[in-house]
């Protein structure tokens, strides 16, 4: 049975290039104003470089942010994996204790807040039928649960691997289709592997919410 494999690509340490124009007043004249770092929880604890800029019409200051970071503490790429398993069927707690799996703190709240915003977004696109067209069931049963569907996978990129569920389809096609609607304009990578890629996943035992390798 295919696995589906959510995988993180990597996080902006840097701002590339200068912003276009001043987010008050839309100038075009922008002097640099300094640089600063910023410590983030990605999926380790980082620095970050952000850039001040001051416009040269109507004096304000303003940040520049690399890809992935804005003013919250979190990585963007963070919370939209966690907006993405709410909004999957997963419930805050759930969602908590799959991070708690990867070393990451993250509050409930945080879960909460970001996957209301995630659904609100995909509903002005039309897309309410697709929030609700799958649900995860978190029980995942080595060596049984691939024969029931399609088992999703959350791949955090530095080795370690989080099980989010299972779904009731057996054809990864119109799954893949699904989650990379849910993911665009992230840095969230949707590909297919088969059974073999659980592989490293075989301790797990008896009935089991997500775990990692």
């Amino acid at each position: 049975m295919p696995v589906i494999v959510l995988r993180l690509q990597e996080c902006g340490i840097a701002p590339t290039g200068r912003p276009m124009s001043c987010p008050y007043c839309g100038s075009h004249i922008l002097q640099s104003w300094g640089q600063a770092p910023k410590q983030i929880q990605d999926l380790r604890q980082q620095s970050t470089a952000v850039c001040r800029y001051r416009c040269a019409d109507c004096k304000r200051t303003f940040r520049h942010y690399p890809s992935g970071v804005d003013r919250s503490v979190q990585s963007l790429r963070l919370r939209k994996m966690a907006a993405l398993a709410w909004v999957m069927g997963l419930s805050s707690r759930d969602v908590v204790e799959v991070f708690d799996e990867l070393g990451i703190d993250l509050s409930r709240m945080t879960v909460w807040r970001e996957g209301r915003e995630l659904a609100r977004q995909l509903e002005e696109r039309d897309e309410q039928g697709v929030i609700r067209k799958y649900a995860l069931d978190r029980v995942y049963l080595p060596g049984v649960s691939a024969r029931f569907g399609v088992v999703v996978v959350f791949d955090a990129g530095t080795g370690k691997r989080a099980i989010l569920g299972t779904l009731d389809e057996f054809n990864p096609r119109p799954v893949k289709t699904w989650l990379e609607r849910l993911v665009q304009d992230t840095n969230f990578q949707v590909t297919v592997a088969n059974t073999d890629y659980l592989t490293p996943l075989a301790n797990i035992t008896g009935e089991f919410s997500p775990s990692i390798s």
